[in-house]
C-alpha cells in the first residue's frame, strides 16, 4: 500500500510541476565490447645480412640497381581468394 501511495504522490507532483511538458533524456547502452586490452605483438622479422642490404642514395654513374615492381602491380594478376588470404589478422 506504501509504495502505491508514493507512486501516485510522485505522479501528482510531476503532473503538477510539469503539466504536459515533455521531458528528453539520453539511454546509454552499459553492455560490454569484447576488445584487446593491449595490442597485439609485433612478429620480430630477422636483420638480413650488411652484404644483402642495399646501399643507400643515389646510384654511381656505372652502377645498375634493380627496379622491383610496387605492391599493387605484383597484386594485380592475384585472384581475389588469394589477396583475402593475404590480408593480416591481428586477432
Amino acid at each position: 500500500m506504501a509504495s502505491a501511495s508514493a507512486e501516485r504522490t510522485h505522479a501528482a507532483l510531476v503532473r503538477e510541476a510539469l503539466g504536459e511538458h515533455l521531458i528528453g533524456h539520453i539511454s546509454r547502452d552499459g553492455t560490454a565490447i569484447e576488445a584487446r586490452e593491449k595490442p597485439a605483438r609485433k612478429v620480430e622479422v630477422p636483420e638480413t645480412p650488411p652484404a644483402v642490404t642495399k646501399k643507400r642514395g643515389r646510384p654511381r654513374k656505372d652502377e645498375i640497381r634493380e627496379v622491383k615492381p610496387g605492391k599493387l602491380v605484383q597484386q594485380q594478376g592475384k585472384p581475389l581468394a588469394q589477396l583475402l588470404k593475404e590480408l593480416p589478422r591481428g586477432l
